[in-house]
């Protein structure tokens, strides 16, 4: 798809090619770890390569997938670029001004951006597939109960589902489910975290104090915090 204005390009058309980019790279690339670029020589992020393409292609001014998607995977690309698109679009304004930025951006005239505002565009594909896992999981952890009674020490047997590295915090939140799918969190020390060796998906017998019932105020689905955790058996994946 072309364009008539060198300075600006299709939206769908930095979103497909961010797509292309993040499935040949096997996941999402921010600007490095510490989120600055340049302090990892050789290192390229997924707005970087997309950058790239883009400077290469400007000769002919011609964004399209066809000159690299196979015909038989434009459709399902172009659907999943449209879809990303229409997220935005249909997205409420928040608090978040990067969140807000986006919905700015997909409302732009004829679906047309300045090239200046690539890195936003190509951020948009990993934070719809946020969105999308975190609907899934407040849809599989719905009925989710409390656990316990708190301020009493009881046995679990729960299975590790997600480890955040929590870095403003130096720690962990690890999230477990029970056999019910009852959420359960913890916080934890890095030296824990080192020595513990959890995987996810590990099961894992543990004796903990439940330390509070908590309604996440985000997702709205209750969990129960434990601590003061002396570990069992780490029974491995299940």
């Amino acid at each position: 798809m072309t364009t008539d204005n060198n300075s600006k390009i299709k939206l769908v058309d930095i979103i497909s090619r961010a797509l292309f980019q993040i499935e040949q790279d096997g996941c999402f690339m921010g600007n490095s770890q510490s989120g600055f670029r340049g302090d990892n020589p050789g290192y390229q992020s997924t707005k970087d390569k997309v950058a790239e393409w883009v400077k290469r292609k400007e000769k002919d001014n011609d964004f399209s997938m066809d000159s690299y998607v196979m015909p038989a995977d434009r459709e399902a690309l172009q659907e999943k670029a449209d879809d990303i698109l229409m997220h935005f679009k249909t997205m409420k304004p928040s608090n978040n001004e990067f969140i807000n930025t986006c919905i700015a951006l997909s409302l732009s005239e004829e679906d047309m951006i300045d090239k200046k505002f690539i890195g936003y565009v190509v951020a948009m594909v990993p934070t719809y597939n946020k969105s999308k896992e975190r609907d899934q999981f407040n849809e599989e952890y719905k009925d989710s109960d409390y656990i316990g009674v708190a301020g009493k020490r009881r046995n679990f047997f729960i299975k590790l589902i997600h480890k955040h590295h929590m870095i403003d915090h130096e720690s962990w939140i690890y999230t477990f489910i029970d056999r019910n799918k009852n959420l359960v969190k913890t916080w934890v020390t890095y030296d824990k975290h080192d020595a513990w060796e959890f995987n996810v998906n590990d099961c894992i017998d543990l004796d903990a104090y439940v330390r509070k019932h908590e309604l996440n105020k985000y997702s709205n689905l209750r969990e129960t915090f434990i601590n003061r955790v002396k570990i069992i058996e780490n029974k491995g994946q299940a």
